[in-house]
């Protein structure tokens, strides 16, 4: 993720100079400049800037919901073992299951993060049915490789957000048809109509502007 690795006991350094390997934010790139006693400086970077200009509306706002997830995730770690003590107090036959408000109640209790959580659940606690929330997922994903080394490399989704700026900006243009600055609902509606035109995907219009009103915590529009 970090465009460069130490391995077998800091005796083997990997570099991966393709930035994006895979997907537009998934990775850095790297290279190492070395001084005149050999000790590596590592500088990292994203080459992306002529191909973000091709991503569609919907790999755009992928982008900067994958960096909050993970740094969501980062700040969980911090109450892993807390979570799993709570998790099991109401799974008392060691099934992996609690119900879905069970696991929203245990979120909020231990982390008092003030969030959606039956909104995450999915992102969360992937897989799981309507009704119950395999809490395993949520520990593996907290035990996951990409999330130890992002709480380890301290990279925060302010970092992402102003990596994509220029991204934002397109997005944030096209849904402030005024061009007031400001987002109402009424505009943000007319986007989802806007892309689920053209991009139809498995989310509801009614779900997304719930999203939107959760987030309009003033409740001014």
């Amino acid at each position: 993720p970090n465009g460069h690795e130490f391995t077998h006991d800091n005796k083997v350094i990997t570099i991966f100079s393709a930035s994006n390997y895979y997907a537009m934010g998934s990775n850095k790139g790297a290279y190492i400049r070395l001084n005149n006693q050999l000790v590596p400086r590592f500088v990292q970077y994203i080459s992306a800037a002529s191909q973000a200009k091709r991503l569609t509306f919907k790999q755009r706002v992928g982008i900067v919901e994958s960096a909050a997830l993970k740094e969501l995730a980062v700040k969980m770690r911090e109450y892993r073992d807390e979570l799993e003590t709570e998790f099991r107090k109401y799974d008392p036959d060691d099934k992996g299951y609690i119900t879905i408000s069970k696991w929203c109640y245990v979120m909020e209790k231990v982390t008092k993060l003030g969030l959606p959580w039956r909104l995450l659940r999915e992102k969360l606690a992937p897989g799981t049915d309507s009704k119950s929330v395999n809490y395993f997922r949520t520990l593996d994903l907290l035990d996951t490789d990409v999330i130890m080394e992002a709480e380890a490399d301290g990279t925060s989704v302010m970092d992402a957000l102003y990596a994509n700026k220029t991204s934002l900006e397109t997005i944030f243009n096209i849904i402030d048809a005024d061009k007031s600055g400001e987002i109402t609902l009424d505009e943000f509606e007319k986007a989802i109509d806007l892309l689920d035109a053209h991009m139809p995907g498995d989310t509801s219009k009614s779900e997304m502007l719930e999203k939107c009103r959760m987030m309009d915590l003033n409740g001014d529009g």
